[in-house]
């Protein structure tokens, strides 16, 4: 017998605590001492802005940043690290770290906002937009850039991993009922098939990279699918409404570990996949039955 939706939706907020509260939670003094270690190397002009919302996420937000500082790319960036008034003291140290951006939310903006108010802020020519339970690997933005060379590119989004080295996904594809089917999910990231360059509906916004006048065109995140959920879904839709392409770039490959940000809520989840069906479903009709996503 299925268990009822709020039973599931119980036991995934438990294993979200349950996973957050395993993830060790750094002193103070050892904060300070990795914040001294940290630099970015300040411009006036960034090519890339790189954007991380966070809740008082300080042992994932960290490490991001530091896998950042420690895989520099060619281009020129900045980096904005929005927190989203989590009350937490302990991530305050992150101001510290040289050459961050470091952005207070006054209140809880939720993800969708906390990135179109950072987009507001950027001043690179590219918004990469990062979750902060992601790390990234070397020539992970670099292969972001060089994928805007291909016609009508309008986004690039990584090759995205988990922990233990599985593939979570090589861009998504959206179906008719709005229902999103991450591509190769759980499957090995060496496959020919999760290796080549190819357009796609979508691609999660953990690591997205778009252009920020684009982005800002096309009034950000829509505001209907905030806090979260279905945003990057819509943006997709949208971008490519305008001719313009989304594309998997399986060279950028980036470490997410996955709900680790926001606690899930299916309720908000069915919520907003109704609203993206209401909005696109002419567009949607027309999407490929559901498939294992080859």
């Amino acid at each position: 017998m299925p268990l009822p939706r709020f039973l599931k939706q119980a036991l995934k907020r438990l294993a979200f605590r349950w996973r957050r509260a395993r993830v060790r939670r750094p002193r103070a003094d050892e904060v300070e001492r990795r914040v001294g270690a940290l630099a970015f190397e300040p411009s006036s002009a960034p090519r890339v802005s790189i954007v991380i919302p966070t809740f008082g996420n300080v042992p994932h937000a960290l490490a991001c940043l530091e896998s950042i500082a420690r895989h520099a790319p060619h281009a020129s960036l900045e980096v904005l690290l929005v927190e989203d008034g989590s009350g937490e003291a302990l991530i305050e140290h992150l101001a510290a770290v040289r050459g961050l951006r470091y952005v207070r939310n006054g209140a809880n903006l939720g993800f969708l906002r906390s990135c179109n108010r950072a987009a507001g802020l950027a001043r690179g020519e590219y918004l990469h937009l990062l979750n902060d339970d992601t790390e990234v690997t070397p020539g992970w933005l670099d292969a972001l850039l060089d994928t805007f060379r291909l016609p009508e590119c309008g986004i690039a989004g990584s090759k995205l991993v988990y922990p233990d080295g599985r593939l979570q996904e090589a861009g998504a594809v959206v179906h008719a009922d709005g229902r999103e089917e991450r591509i190769g999910r759980r499957d090995d990231p060496a496959r020919d098939r999760y290796n080549r360059v190819r357009e796609v509906d979508y691609c999660s916004a953990a690591s997205l990279l778009v252009p920020r006048a684009l982005f800002l065109e096309l009034g950000g995140f829509d505001e209907r699918y905030a806090p979260a959920y279905y945003e990057d879904v819509d943006l997709g839709l949208r971008v490519r409404a305008e001719g313009r392409k989304v594309y998997y770039q399986p060279r950028s490959v980036v470490v997410h570990h996955e709900s680790m940000s926001y606690e899930p809520d299916a309720a908000r989840h069915e919520r907003n996949r109704r609203a993206l069906v209401q909005r696109w479903g002419d567009a949607l009709r027309r999407a490929p039955p559901p498939s294992a996503g080859t």
